[in-house]
């Protein structure tokens, strides 16, 4: 199929959705987490490199043990971290926020994806895919055809004797970055190929989840378990093949592994990264009453006026209660430390993602926030013990007296320029239905 074809097949798509549960209106009615989501994305905004960041780290690194390049986010250690610079940079696109950062960040990922991706010979399958996703120019960014770098990692091996790796990037990438590669396809206007698909699909658990893999098994089996994150992440994948009654089944398996407070875990605690991506998973999948609950969880865990020790980084979100506690007891001047700011900046990016109601890779437009917005004070999360949707018992990180997540003034009002278009009516998000593209072998 040509790229010619490839972008009429998409932009015909694009004209004549059908949408199930919500859609896209004239009329731009307030995102429910718009102040929540501003102000979070305003504090991401605020921890891009600056040239003057650029030159104190090079003075501080006389021997050049990685960059800095200015409009990135630092990692750790100081040099740009380009997985959450990208994480960064989808979140502004996803909340419809901060378009002047969009175009600076957009400018400088492409310095940056030869080190990223990974040498030739060891190829990051999750890496390429990012940039994929990130990509204005997936087939020359930064000197890389990404399409072509993706498709030199797909496993090619007979299934004579039953299911095997075939179809899979990388043969030792997660389920994560399988999901991830193929979102990226349908974000660079090509068809995810057939094979590729097949294999996401074997990954899916007898609970309708799917499993993170990462080794060379070639289909979930009896004895294992799902995981949130990649169930969510493919979930989107599904969504974005034109998969959409593939959706139910891991929807619905993160309905009933939501905790009563909305979060999610995919380790032994909520946390803010698995909420995250499980609410904006959630509203791609139309199940608009667990995403609000997801969200709620995440703005429950935001850095807010009542929390006065962390007064110059309004807007972070932690990662989970135990997070936020330390950022308070160990706060310098009114900030989070230096040594803990890389962690909350990757939060904070990937946790905003429930705030939202737009799909991975997709720009929002312009985040509508209402005139005079209700503000509602509540004190900082708090420990409750609760149960999720299911049988076992769980420690929640952030519920009140009412078992739901604190929702706080962020102390951010509504900027003049910010009044315009964003709009998803009902729950959930747009399925194209209209539309069923021929899959390649």
């Amino acid at each position: 199929m040509t790229t010619a074809l490839r972008r009429s097949l998409v932009a015909a798509a694009s004209a004549s959705l059908v949408f199930t549960g919500s859609a896209f209106a004239a009329d731009a009615e307030p995102t429910p987490h718009g102040k929540e989501m501003y102000a979070a994305t305003h504090w991401l905004a605020g921890q891009l490199a600056t040239a003057a960041d650029v030159a104190a780290f090079d003075k501080a690194n006389p021997k050049k043990l990685g960059a800095l390049v200015e409009n990135t986010l630092p990692g750790k250690a100081g040099a740009t971290d380009w997985d959450v610079t990208i994480d960064t940079l989808l979140a502004f696109r996803a909340t419809g926020t901060e378009t002047e950062a969009v175009g600076k960040i957009a400018a400088a990922l492409p310095a940056g994806v030869k080190s990223f991706i990974g040498p030739e010979d060891a190829r990051v399958t999750g890496a390429i895919a990012k940039a994929l996703i990130a990509a204005d120019k997936p087939t020359e960014f930064g000197g890389v055809d990404l399409i072509a770098e993706l498709d030199k990692l797909m496993l090619t091996v007979p299934n004579a004797e039953g299911p095997s790796l075939d179809g899979k990037y990388g043969k030792s990438s997660t389920n994560a970055e399988q999901a991830l590669a193929i979102i990226g396809l349908t974000k660079a206007e090509q068809v995810p190929s057939r094979r590729a698909i097949e294999f996401l699909r074997r990954q899916q658990c007898a609970d309708g989840g799917f499993r993170l893999g990462g080794d060379d098994k070639p289909e979930c089996g009896p004895d294992e378990h799902s995981d949130a994150a990649t169930t969510a992440l493919a979930t989107q994948a599904l969504h974005e093949a034109f998969k959409p009654d593939e959706v139910e089944k891991p929807a619905t398996y993160l309905l009933t592994t939501q905790d009563a407070t909305g979060g999610f875990k995919d380790t032994k605690d909520l946390n803010a990264v698995a909420t995250g991506l499980a609410g904006q998973a959630l509203w791609v999948a139309g199940k608009g009453e667990g995403a609000e609950r997801a969200a709620d969880w995440v703005a429950g865990m935001q850095v807010t006026k009542d929390t006065a020790k962390l007064s110059g980084d309004l807007g972070a979100i932690a990662f989970n209660k135990a997070a936020f506690d330390s950022g308070v007891a160990n706060a310098r001047d009114g900030e989070i430390t230096a040594d803990a700011r890389a962690e909350w900046r990757q939060w904070t990016a990937r946790a905003v993602l429930a705030l939202t109601k737009t799909g991975l890779g997709h720009t929002a437009p312009a985040l509508v926030l209402p005139a005079e917005q209700t503000e509602t004070t509540t004190s900082s999360p708090t420990e409750t013990t609760s149960s999720t949707t299911t049988t076992s018992t769980t420690t929640s990180t952030d519920t009140s007296s009412t078992g739901s997540p604190n929702l706080a003034d962020t102390g951010f009002s509504a900027p003049a320029g910010l009044l315009v278009g964003l709009a998803l009516l009902g729950s959930g998000t747009a399925l194209v239905l209209l539309t069923r593209r021929r899959l390649p072998q």
